[in-house]
């Protein structure tokens, strides 16, 4: 993908402006005549100038949640040759996108192919040198569901499929304009990100627990366990809760130097809560006050660097993608045989395989052998 930055050209007539007449006015010679000259002479229009064209200019597209924490996604680029910025408004539209094992329709969510001229009332606040920044919001918007999106945005004569022009994956060369990690959307109970790799807005389900906390503790059986959780958001008891079954899945990441060993791993998946279609009591869910926690018996993972998949809502592959930066790369926990660590950036690209691609990582290690000569 070559182009990653979409120019959206204003459409507008050239006005042109009145050629000037020609010729010498009554009574008067041209210079050739008066000297007498039999060559006829045809007089030239002056050339007119054209007003140059007024252009936006998209250079990036994300997500974040605003200060009234609702979900927005953002556009951010830049104009040239307005001379009245008033006139700049942006129209807006969701098109489910058909990604595998995420969504199989392309109907519209929000908006259409073709914006009526009233759809264009998203208007952008301008910053210095001629940058613009326009926000949509998602809470109060209807018809979107759990699915995977393309994002279109525009001004009248240039509304496009953003998310297509300004997603890529680096890992086949390719340049990324995408900004932001994962963001809640309570009123839908979803939350989105965006993944280069297909050019598409994801929207899965919103966890019933704020994801700030993960730890591994010894169980009494002295297996590892890991529990990842935080404050149950609102509307959902401890009851609700303890009746969910999550799905989780560990990842062995064998992107290039990736955080706490990667390199040369092979990849490989491991599914935690269910072997041959039946509950393995590995993953089970508990509460302590108002926090909840899933909690995961790692004991089956060897060494390595490993991505994490956490759905509490269904039985399918959901990222990670915790609500704040953690790591624990530098003090680890030693259980057993091995230690165990957790890395997240909930900033870093979603195309970033060496940061986990923003989500939830486990590493683990084997122990340091005990010193013998230690008396």
């Amino acid at each position: 993908m070559k182009l990653k930055k979409l120019s959206m050209l204003l459409s507008l007539p050239l006005v042109l402006g009145m050629a000037s007449c020609g010729g010498p006015g009554e009574g008067e010679e041209s210079g050739s005549q008066a000297k007498g000259s039999t060559t006829s002479s045809k007089s030239v229009a002056p050339r007119t100038s054209v007003p140059p064209r007024p252009t936006v200019s998209i250079s990036s597209l994300g997500i974040e949640n605003g200060t009234d924490n609702k979900a927005y996604v953002v556009v951010t680029g830049t104009h040239k040759n307005f001379t009245d910025t008033s006139t700049i408004k942006f129209a807006f539209g969701l098109q489910h996108k058909s990604v595998q094992n995420v969504d199989t329709s392309t109907d519209w969510a929000v908006g259409t192919a073709s914006p009526a001229d009233a759809d264009y009332k998203y208007i952008p606040t301008f910053g210095e040198n001629g940058a613009l920044t326009v926000k949509f919001e998602l809470d109060g918007l209807q018809g979107i569901t759990k699915g995977a999106y393309s994002i279109y945005a525009g001004i009248k004569g240039a509304y496009n499929d953003l998310t297509a022009a300004l997603g890529g994956d680096p890992n086949q060369g390719e340049e990324n304009h995408y900004t932001g990690g994962k963001v809640g959307d309570t009123a839908h109970r979803l939350k989105y990100y965006l993944r280069p790799d297909v050019s598409a807005l994801i929207a899965d389900d919103l966890p019933p627990v704020s994801l700030t906390e993960v730890r591994v503790e010894k169980g009494e059986d002295d297996h590892p366990y890991v529990y990842i959780g935080g404050e149950l958001i609102q509307g959902v008891t401890s009851e609700e809760f303890l009746t969910f079954k999550p799905y989780v899945n560990f990842q062995n990441n064998g992107s290039s130097g990736a955080i706490g060993g990667g390199a040369g791993q092979a990849w490989s998946n491991t599914r935690m809560d269910v072997a041959n279609n039946e509950e393995t009591g590995l993953v089970t869910v508990v509460v302590d006050g108002t926090k909840g926690y899933v909690k995961i018996d790692v004991s089956s993972l060897g060494s390595g660097g490993y991505n994490t998949h956490l759905n509490f809502t269904a039985k399918t592959q959901a990222d990670a993608k915790m609500d704040v930066a953690i790591n624990t790369v530098d003090t680890p926990v030693t259980i057993g045989a091995h230690t165990y660590a957790f890395y997240c950036d909930p900033t870093a690209s979603s195309a970033d395989g060496s940061k986990y691609w923003g989500n939830l990582a486990l590493i683990i290690a084997d122990a340091p052998a005990a010193d013998s000569s230690v008396q």
